[in-house]
């Protein structure tokens, strides 16, 4: 019996968990082999099966529309090897559900041509280039010192690292790295987006375990690109996790234009 996510919340997660893992690194719960474009298809008629949970949420029929046939949109380009696009189109989809995750569109006109015959809401949209594939050279030196700092700080268990945690942290100008506590996700952008503009902080970081064996760091400082470092933990401890590089969301000015 597959997993179903039965709330909003658990929608989210799921929604991650996918991106995360599509297009073949899927696993079972008793260790047997899994048939990966199976197990990528039957994630994706997840996503459509739950989806009327985003529906409820968001009370814009036309935008779901555009929605589901993004996440169709997303299994095609996995299905097919693009990984950089599915990672985008299932970015897209999170960011136009959770105002705090938004990124700049890319596929947003197609979907909805595909959903509507027609592009009214996405008219004129110029695709961003991001996100792509880089490497720890990709990240600024403030980026990285953080980054490297709470990387550690879990690895020998300074810090807790438990499943679902999400962490987040500031890199001052003294070099102190410190914790930020935050009563939500949208407060603690706040904060991140506030120092970082203000230069009371060098840099910011949010760190979360997924389901126990996905780990992911995003990271940014002023005039760089944002920098998430995702991967299971043999990747990060054998020195080869992935680092998507991406708009930068927590340095851009504005009203919910951070995310992550």
């Amino acid at each position: 019996m597959r997993y179903v996510p039965s709330s909003l919340a658990e929608y989210h997660d799921y929604l991650v968990s996918v991106m995360l893992k599509s297009p073949g690194d899927f696993t079972s719960f008793d260790g047997s082999v899994v048939d990966q474009p199976l197990a990528l298809r039957d994630a994706f008629e997840v996503l459509q099966e739950a989806f009327p949970y985003v529906e409820k949420k968001l009370k814009d029929a036309y935008l779901s529309a555009i929605l589901r046939a993004m996440l169709q949109m997303a299994h095609e380009f996995f299905a097919s090897g693009d990984e950089r696009n599915g990672i985008y189109a299932i970015r897209e989809v999170e960011g136009s559900i959770w105002p705090s995750a938004c990124i700049p569109p890319r596929h947003a006109p197609a979907a909805e041509q595909r959903a509507h015959g027609k592009v009214e809401r996405y008219a004129g949209v110029v695709p961003s280039p991001y996100p792509f594939t880089g490497s720890k050279e990709d990240m600024g030196p403030s980026q990285r010192a953080l980054y490297l700092t709470v990387w550690l700080r879990h690895t020998t268990g300074e810090e807790k690292w438990e499943s679902g945690q999400i962490d987040n942290w500031l890199l001052l100008p003294s070099g102190q790295t410190v914790r930020v506590s935050a009563r939500s996700r949208k407060a603690a952008i706040a904060r991140f987006r506030a120092e970082l503009l203000d230069g009371t902080a060098l840099a910011a970081l949010r760190a979360e375990n997924v389901y126990g064996d996905l780990f992911v760091y995003d990271v940014e400082q002023m005039g760089m690109p944002r920098v998430s470092v995702r991967g299971r933990p043999e990747a990060f401890r054998s020195g080869a996790p992935n680092y998507i590089v991406d708009a930068a969301q927590w340095t851009v000015a504005g009203p919910e234009s951070g995310g992550g």
